[in-house]
């Protein structure tokens, strides 16, 4: 009989004891097989309880329907042999078996057969029906959904048989990988024929008449059949209906990403996980985390039908300073206000540097990594621990991958090392204040969702009349604004999404704080209201 692992409120639980996630990443398909035992030693010494690692699907399926999971093929596609190790090693594991994996591989994730037999029909496409220039794909393909099926039909039972609860490693699992990433960072949505099929049957259950449609688009379609996919983010709004349809729009793709994760949830449980699961978001760019709002709204129907999937964040600030120091609580803080009372996990927790110029400083990462806890993380992944050779041919930036990490792909103690081992010591220590600590705060500030919806917006060009256009007044009013100030006039605040709370809820709080432009939904508008007629103080 095994032990149990999972997450209750704010924490995470071995059977019933609370515990602090410590993490490191490890890609074994990225280290020579012989060299396993030696990162992972190094990893117990340095005082992880636990590793994690991408499964790419593209590594062990290189041809259709031929899988290894033993290392018949190859000696570094031993995920059996991986799973053991760690468990002689006394670590635990997550394993993040895709579809997609990112982590700067060709095809994302996918393999490489996948690709070039069906690339032409699995694809994003944009208006013109041409091919988006991205690794995404039309998430429910239906050919896309039978290969991930039959990849699942594999990798699933073999999680499920070495799980925790089976006496086995695997603690958690990540369902697929910063799935919104490709809309966001190519501004570019599918317009495949099964999108089109799907927002149509969106519209009619949510607005159900196409008279009211008509009224809030300024349309003339006499059925829902009729109805066009608004236009992709380089055509301007030419009037206040268009904009209302790009919002709708917007609103859409949340219920659209919901669907693909409970999805594939599904799957993993039929075939008989049973371990958490996790989605990881992105959001940081250059240092600064100002874009993860974004991502994480592109989720928000999850939130509201309460999944079991938490989210992970990155924290990734390069360069720590005073310019981004207050950018890890912000997210963890609208991480907490989109998904409840779940643990804070940062899934890619910056040990190390993708790029070779930017050069991480222990000294500086230490200060971080102390904020980090004090801000409320309730868990954490170094990423990466282990440096990595890419295989050939895989990569996107050459052959290493990762650079300034714990450990070099030979499994050489670098200067960052002692720096894990430290803050390891620290958490043994300290846990049981670090699990049990709880914000104590007067004021409140409120998130707004509709405010981030925004990762395939077009230009507003005056046609909707607006004075503000949040996308660019969000940075230096909001999060650089007045969340970094009260920061760094150490008032405490807890943070609420506003378009799911109530004015008896804010209540409690002696100050509420709320960012505004000139347009609100009215519900939204009537919370504060009450709030203010209740005898509340807001600023």
């Amino acid at each position: 009989m095994g032990s149990r692992f999972h997450f209750e409120g704010h924490n995470f639980y071995l059977d019933d004891k609370k515990v602090f996630l410590n993490s490191g990443e490890i890609h074994y398909f990225r280290i020579k097989r012989e060299l396993w035992d030696i990162h992972l030693e190094a990893a117990k010494e340095a005082g992880l309880t636990t590793v994690s690692t991408y499964v790419p699907w593209a590594w062990h399926e290189t041809e259709e329907g031929e899988f290894d999971f033993d290392g018949h093929s190859l000696p570094e596609r031993d995920l059996n042999g991986w799973l053991e190790s760690c468990q002689k090693h006394g670590l635990y594991c997550i394993v993040k078996p895709g579809p997609f994996i990112l982590a700067e591989t060709r095809g994302a994730g996918l393999p490489g057969w996948f690709l070039d037999k069906y690339a032409d029909e699995v694809k994003m496409h944009n208006r013109k029906g041409e091919i988006v220039a991205s690794d995404g794909v039309s998430l429910f393909h239906p050919i896309y959904q039978e290969k991930v099926a039959a990849w699942y039909n594999h990798i699933m039972p073999f999680i499920s048989d070495r799980e925790i609860s089976k006496g086995g490693p695997v603690i958690m699992m990540q369902v697929c990988n910063e799935i919104g990433v490709f809309s966001w960072l190519a501004h570019q949505a599918d317009y495949s024929t099964d999108v089109r099929n799907r927002f149509i049957k969106y519209l009619e259950n949510k607005i159900k008449d196409i008279i009211q449609l008509n009224r809030l688009w300024e349309t003339n379609y006499k059925t829902f059949e009729e109805v066009e996919l608004p236009p992709d983010g380089r055509d301007p709004f030419v009037s206040r209906g268009d904009r209302s349809r790009d919002q709708e729009w917007h609103l859409f793709w949340r219920t659209y990403y919901g669907d693909y994760l409970r999805t594939l949830a599904g799957m993993a449980r039929e075939r008989g996980v049973t371990v958490p699961f996790y989605h990881n978001l992105p959001g940081w760019i250059y240092g600064s985390g100002y874009e993860f709002p974004v991502n994480i709204t592109m989720y928000e129907d999850l939130f509201r039908d309460k999944s079991e999937i938490i989210f992970g964040v990155d924290h990734i600030p390069e360069y720590v300073s005073y310019r981004n120091m207050h950018d890890d609580r912000i997210i963890n803080d609208i991480t907490g206000a989109m998904q409840g009372d779940k643990p804070w996990f940062a899934a890619e927790f910056q040990c190390g540097s993708r790029e070779y110029h930017v050069v991480t400083n222990p000294r500086e990462l230490e200060l971080f990594y102390k904020a980090s806890i004090a801000n409320g993380l309730t868990g954490w992944n170094y990423y990466m621990f282990s440096q990595g050779r890419n295989p050939r041919h895989r990569g996107y930036s050459g052959q290493t991958f990762y650079w300034f990490t714990p450990l070099s792909p030979e499994g050489e103690k670098n200067s960052v090392y002692p720096l894990v081992k430290r803050m390891s010591k620290l958490i043994k220590t300290q846990e049981n204040l670090i699990v049990n600590s709880e914000r104590k705060a007067e004021v409140c500030v409120l998130f707004y969702p509709p405010y981030y919806a925004t990762e395939l917006e077009r230009p507003e060009a005056g046609a909707s009349s607006l004075k503000f256009n949040y996308a660019a007044i969000r940075r230096p009013a909001y999060f650089d604004g007045l969340l970094k100030v009260l920061q760094v006039l150490n008032i405490d605040y807890d943070m609420a999404d506003l378009t799911r709370i109530s004015a008896e809820e804010i209540g409690k709080y002696k100050q509420v704080w709320a960012f505004s432009t000139d347009e609100m939904n009215a519900r939204d508008q009537q919370v504060l209201v009450d709030y203010t007629r209740n005898g509340g103080n807001l600023v």
